[in-house]
């Protein structure tokens, strides 16, 4: 599912992108840093077809399978292992939990190697677009995370993360738990028919899904509203509309931004 809530954010972080197809993020572990990364990640991935690799700094040493590495022996894993992927083919890179320094108010990396840096200078000359979320927000940087989201933005993004993964219980809960004036906003009505349908209850999500464009057309919000008409045809398949679901299916394409 695309990013929900938080559009200046995203917004912020997509011109970014554009630009220099490098955006860093910084935030403790508290600030949804990961979610953002992993929701602008799925918008890139999404418009230019491209495959998603996701590197957490922390598993570095892990896998590696030897104990008491130097930060930088774990940077030399992480930079080449980039370095790898980036010379295949074109893709989105996601690196999550670099430690941050500063260097001319510039977050760098781990001490042992400014492993920041040594990211960017694998990145560059690919055509890839690379992701980086660093652990300490530095005085004097701009990250594009810049307005915490509410306490019910995170819950609705935590209940798209449960239903994506397949835990259908755990996102009806967090739906559950938002307030009446949230229940008709877009997002969270295509959540709800998201879990319907895959329950295998199609027609209690015709309603919501009605709904759920409605409320997207009302907010402009192009994305949503081809996501909901891209849900509307996958039930109306369910439901044995083969006919309704191939229009229906055919006009979400045509409504996504960037895939035309």
């Amino acid at each position: 599912m695309s990013f929900v809530g938080r559009t200046r954010e995203l917004a912020a972080a997509r011109r970014e992108l554009e630009t220099k197809r490098l955006l860093v993020v910084s935030g403790g572990p508290d600030s949804d840093r990961s979610a953002f990364l992993d929701a602008v990640a799925r918008e890139v991935a999404d418009e230019a077809g491209l495959p998603v690799h996701r590197l957490r700094v922390a598993d570095a040493g892990e896998r590696s399978g030897e104990a008491g590495r130097t930060p930088g022996e774990v940077a030399d894993t992480v930079v080449e292992a980039c370095r790898g992927v980036f010379a295949v083919h074109p893709c989105v890179v996601v690196v999550d939990g670099v430690p941050a320094g500063t260097a001319d108010g510039i977050p760098t990396g781990t001490a042992d190697g400014s492993l920041l840096s040594d990211l960017i200078n694998a990145f560059a000359g690919s055509e890839s677009f690379l992701l980086v979320g660093s652990t300490d927000a530095r005085e004097g940087t701009t990250p594009p995370l810049a307005h915490a989201p509410d306490d019910h933005t995170v819950l609705l993004e935590r209940a798209v993360t449960a239903h994506r993964r397949g835990r259908l219980g755990e996102a009806e809960q967090r739906l559950s738990a938002l307030p009446s004036d949230r229940c008709a906003d877009g997002w969270v009505l295509l959540t709800r028919a998201a879990v319907h349908c895959d329950r295998g209850d199609p027609r209690a999500a015709g309603p919501l899904l009605r709904r759920a464009v409605e409320a997207h057309q009302v907010a402009g919000d192009r994305r949503g509203e081809a996501w909901a008409v891209f849900l509307y045809g996958r039930m109306c398949l369910l439901r044995g509309r083969a006919e309704d679901a191939r229009r229906l299916l055919g006009a979400a394409r045509g409504d996504v931004p960037g895939d035309q």
